[in-house]
């Protein structure tokens, strides 16, 4: 078993985009997580998990209550609401942000000075470039920056257990 999770909580999204992973898997196939106890790093993706923050909460403290050595990183690409981020961030490891466009990158500073202000510079900062993004405008210090290419046709993800909310 891989000590990486990769955990689905739900499909919503507010964006379409042509190359999301999602529709090449089987959401509904996959396996429904109720153990969080073997993993060491736990990924929480959607969907957009900022779409949902209750739920987003609810799952931190309940992996914390079975593994509190885990660490949690959430994947998002919602980079225009600071208040949720605000709310979240102080209960995760660290954050992996998808600018998929210039709209994203000119949000992206905003976002940012909050995690600041709560710390970031103590925990995983990742940011996945879309090929036609203008980095130019973007602080990224602190930030491992990937420029991203996606694939179309690889359905599967090296070295992780995907599975869903129970």
């Amino acid at each position: 078993m891989s000590k990486i999770l990769r955990l689905l909580l739900f499909e919503d999204c507010n964006r379409s985009c042509d190359y999301c992973c999602n529709q090449y898997w089987d959401l509904p196939s996959l396996p429904m997580i109720t153990d969080f106890t073997p993993y060491t790093t736990i990924l929480l993706t959607g969907g957009e998990p900022m779409l949902h923050p209750p739920l987003v909460k609810f799952t931190i403290r309940m992996i914390n209550e079975q593994n509190n050595w885990a660490k949690i990183i959430m994947y998002t690409a919602d980079v225009c609401d600071t208040d949720i981020i605000g709310k979240l961030w102080p209960d995760l490891d660290g954050l992996t942000v998808t600018l998929h466009n210039q709209v994203d990158a000119e949000n992206f500073n905003k976002f940012q000075r909050i995690l600041i202000q709560s710390g970031a510079p103590s925990k995983s900062l990742r940011l996945n470039v879309s090929p036609d993004v203008d980095l130019t405008v973007v602080n990224t210090t602190g930030w491992k920056v990937k420029h991203k290419k996606w694939f179309t046709d690889r359905v599967y993800i090296d070295g992780e257990t995907f599975g869903r909310l129970a």
